[in-house]
């Protein structure tokens, strides 16, 4: 029998001489010394000695002290904002936190910058087309500079919306960035860099219905008489065959077939990485025979739209209509 075994009154009243938790012995049990921690916020625990259990009480007090000192080092500020959470929770500080830790995972953190790196690292190792790889990288940056210096895992969707919607883009080019920054933070959460997806519910983009621009025969002819022979072949493969630009302008002279008929767009070169094969009409072989077939850029060919416009309209002795696309439809 112990001193604890006598001590008397009510249980509020044994709460409150302190933090001693309480020792008894109990009969039928073969660990038979009794610990009760309920009163410091812990559970009964059973011992197999009166040593063991005085070693638990005093292990249970000293950290009982540890923890309200602990406690009493918060500003107010912080307890505040503890009893705010509380409040609103409903359930208790330590349940909240065993949730937390089933169901999110530690996220690994990760700068802006490096993220951005490693997508385009990914993309290039997955074969992605060159071009699609540098715009998403310009999206992105631009995106990572509108965030005004915040942390990847600080970017909310309202961030992410006021970059988008609010730099009066056309309807095109707000539907093309939206697929960029929506692939980005799909890939960043995927790797666990992310609690929650800033871009996932995004506001989708609708684009008007409107028919694609057609040039018509004359428009064509006068066109085509306004080639100089280092584009010639580029935009007949745009015009005739209907090539993308940037597919016609990295078709080599062993890709064109003119004797089968055919020009081959290989899947390094095809946008879809498909390899396919166009069929040649008869006034196509008429323009292709005899021009040079070499690799350009993108670029070079977007810087000779001006001149090819200029001279076709003073053929056809008016404006030539540009409308977006339109050699190849």
């Amino acid at each position: 029998m112990t001193v604890f075994d006598t001590v008397k009154g009510t249980k509020r009243q044994r709460m409150a001489r302190g933090s001693n938790a309480p020792i008894r012995r109990v009969k039928g049990r073969k660990k038979s010394w009794l610990l009760d921690l309920r009163y410091l916020g812990g559970k009964r625990e059973f011992f197999a000695t009166e040593g063991e259990a005085r070693i638990a009480q005093r292990v249970a007090r000293e950290t009982s002290r540890e923890q309200g000192a602990a406690a009493l080092a918060l500003t107010h500020a912080e307890r505040v904002e503890f009893s705010l959470a509380k409040s609103r929770l409903g359930l208790s500080i330590t349940q909240a936190v065993e949730f937390c830790e089933r169901h999110h995972a530690r996220l690994e953190t990760v700068s802006f910058e490096a993220a951005i790196a490693r997508i385009v690292e990914v993309k290039e190792s997955t074969n992605k087309d060159s071009e699609y790889v540098r715009k998403l990288r310009a999206n992105l940056e631009s995106l990572r500079l509108a965030c005004d210096g915040k942390e990847l895992a600080q970017v909310t969707r309202e961030d992410v919306e006021r970059w988008l919607f609010g730099n009066a883009w056309s309807p095109a080019t707000i539907r093309a960035k939206r697929i960029d920054v929506r692939t980005f933070f799909r890939f960043c959460a995927g790797r666990g860099w992310l609690v929650a997806n800033p871009a996932e519910k995004l506001e989708a983009v609708e684009l008007p219905d409107a028919p694609p621009g057609i040039l018509k025969v004359e428009e064509c002819a006068a066109l085509m008489r306004a080639t100089w022979p280092e584009v010639r072949a580029v935009v007949t493969l745009n015009l005739f065959c209907g090539l993308r630009p940037e597919e016609c302008v990295q078709i080599t002279l062993g890709m064109v077939q003119l004797d089968r008929g055919f020009v081959e767009v290989p899947a390094l070169v095809a946008k879809s990485r498909r390899r396919r094969i166009v069929e040649i009409s008869e006034n196509a072989r008429g323009w292709l025979a005899g021009a040079p077939i070499q690799p350009r850029t993108p670029k070079w060919y977007a810087r000779q739209f001006p001149r090819l416009r200029r001279e076709a309209s003073a053929i056809l002795g008016r404006p030539l209509p540009w409308p977006k696309n339109c050699l190849r439809h």
